[in-house]
């Protein structure tokens, strides 16, 4: 075997050599790479989907309840260590079910704000008592919370007096309490005022208890139209 041969057969060797440890160490990548963004995601609520390693660049696929989940997850992916370029494939798929559930449950948090006490006034006026300051910061906290939902603030009295003066009083108890609202900062848009005066009653008229669990003030979710 002459010399040129030996030279050409080490230097195939050399290279053949460097091409697996190339590919030994872009297997270790992708395999540890899979293991940290898999590991980032399997946790989050709202995915339903894999990821697909090629060298240092990771392809998402799947779906998600919200666009903010999908940039989320993009974010959270991009930033693991040696990640090159992340392709985000994701769907939005938020399904009626899942957002009917979940207003449900904000539902069952409004009502339990107004389950024992309910929003004080000045007798016969849409004054509200400083001392129902805390429900109306516990109900801006919610709507500050789920910035997807808007509501109507219902206004509501006992029988005494005559129907169309309480139509119009528990008007502007509603309104007053919208009002307070947006000075905590909720959008106007989200929420409107209604006055059912006495037309809608949760207790008797006779008497004195029931005539004060009928003065409320309450709040529901509106659906989408």
């Amino acid at each position: 075997m002459s010399k040129k041969t030996i030279i050409w057969i080490a230097i195939l060797g050399f290279i053949l050599l460097t091409l697996l440890c190339i590919c030994n160490n872009r297997s270790k990548i992708e395999t540890d790479l899979r293991v940290r963004s898999m590991d980032t995601i399997s946790q989050i609520e709202g995915f339903d989907g894999n990821v697909k390693i090629s060298g240092r660049d990771i392809t998402i696929n799947g779906t998600v309840v919200s666009e903010e989940l999908k940039l989320k997850i993009e974010q959270l992916i991009g930033s693991e260590y040696g990640v090159r370029k992340v392709i985000n494939n994701l769907i939005v798929e938020m399904h009626t079910i899942v957002k009917s559930e979940r207003f449900a449950e904000i539902q069952v948090e409004f009502d339990k704000i107004i389950e024992f006490d309910n929003i004080e006034f000045q007798s016969n006026t849409a004054i509200i008592l400083p001392a129902s300051s805390i429900i109306i910061d516990e109900t801006a906290r919610i709507l500050k919370e789920n910035p997807e939902i808007s509501i109507e603030i219902s206004g509501h009295t006992d029988s005494t007096g005559n129907e169309e003066y309480n139509i119009g009083l528990s008007q502007r108890r509603a309104e007053a309490v919208l009002s307070q609202l947006v000075y905590r900062d909720i959008s106007r848009p989200r929420m409107i005022a209604k006055g059912y005066g006495s037309s809608i009653n949760v207790a008797d008229n006779v008497s004195i208890e029931g005539q004060q669990k009928n003065r409320r003030v309450d709040f529901k979710i509106l659906e989408e139209k």
